[in-house]
């Protein structure tokens, strides 16, 4: 019988770190860039963040407590092996924390405003502090994955097939456009009977070639 729960975390655990291996060097190209670009790049270094705590999130977690038995023995190998890496990542106590109230949910804390100011925090600053959390990451799952290849090699291959067949969009721009359109005149009559000065302003798409 396959270890399908090993396998999700593995795929869990491999998609995270690849995602942050995607997104560090879009953000670090346009560290010295000013303006929107930048602002962007910071944007993104909050996913790096996000993924960081979901990697963690699912080692501590499923990775940890669900994985079959025949292999629980080699993952706390890798949990002794990879402790001195999570010491560190842990010395941002707050990681956790700006995930959830920042990045994951509309900045609120148990209800109350949360300051989206990173500086209220204790997580990764400045430019080199997001490469070396990223680095951390990239060594711990490099040991993981050590541990776990010819698994992970089963779990890419188990995954994929369960994806589904890619579909066609159904959608026609021109019906999007009439929808639209008529949910302006819709939304403009309710601020008329209101008397509000204002009303709804929609894009008009432009059909493709291919379309």
């Amino acid at each position: 019988m396959k270890p399908i729960k090993l396998y999700e975390s593995l795929f869990i655990l491999y998609k995270c770190n690849r995602s942050n291996n995607q997104l560090w060097p879009v953000v670090n190209s346009h560290q010295n860039d000013e303006g929107a670009v930048k602002e962007i790049a910071v944007i993104l270094t909050n996913n790096i963040k996000m993924e960081s705590v979901s990697f963690l999130d699912e080692f501590n977690g499923s990775f940890f407590r669900n994985i079959e038995d025949a292999y629980k023995a080699r993952m706390m190998e890798v949990r002794q092996i990879t402790a001195p890496i999570i010491k560190r990542i842990k010395k941002w106590k707050d990681l956790e924390k700006y995930r959830n109230n920042i990045v994951a949910h509309p900045w609120r804390d148990k209800g109350k405003l949360a300051i989206p100011d990173p500086h209220f925090y204790n997580i990764p600053q400045t430019w080199f502090d997001v490469a070396v959390l990223v680095d951390l990451m990239n060594y711990l799952w490099e040991l993981t994955k050590a541990e776990f290849n010819l698994e992970l090699n089963e779990a890419l291959l188990y995954v994929f097939k369960l994806k589904p067949p890619d579909k066609e969009s159904t959608i026609k721009i021109s019906d999007v456009n009439n929808d639209h359109h008529k949910m302006a005149e819709e939304v403009d009559i309710i601020c008329k009977q209101l008397n509000k000065p204002y009303f709804l302003k929609v894009l008009h798409y432009l059909e493709s070639k291919d379309n």
